[in-house]
């Protein structure tokens, strides 16, 4: 299973908007992505951005990151198999990895910095 126990620092950093590619890399990644790859990115930033911390039901003390699974499946399966999220049959959320975290960061900062700002 992939939950992620978030350490402390990592969810007292996880609003800081540190891109783990620079702006221009990530700006020249997203010029060159097919319309089926921006939709799989734009998937990834929303269920990013309604994201929430949560205390692990198998560990107590720790925490995941979870938001709830309202995407086209096909998407979801692809960000799974990409290692991104993790979802099991019969859940209505998903959660998080650290890779789908610094990918979601990278892209938020971009698509901010276009209109004006934070969400």
């Amino acid at each position: 299973m992939l939950t992620r126990n978030f350490t402390e620092e990592e969810r007292r950093d996880r609003g800081s908007g540190t891109p783990v590619l620079s702006l221009e890399e990530t700006n020249n990644a997203l010029a060159t992505m097919t319309p089926e790859e921006a939709t799989k990115a734009v998937v990834l930033l929303a269920i990013y951005l309604q994201s929430w911390d949560e205390e692990s039901t198998r560990n107590p003390g720790e925490f995941v990151l979870r938001a709830w699974k309202g995407y086209k499946f096909n998407i979801l399966n692809e960000l799974q198999a990409e290692g991104m999220i993790f979802q099991k049959k019969g859940m209505q959320s998903v959660l998080l990895n650290p890779k789908a975290l610094k990918a979601a960061e990278s892209l938020k900062t971009v698509v901010f910095q276009h209109v004006g700002g934070e969400p």
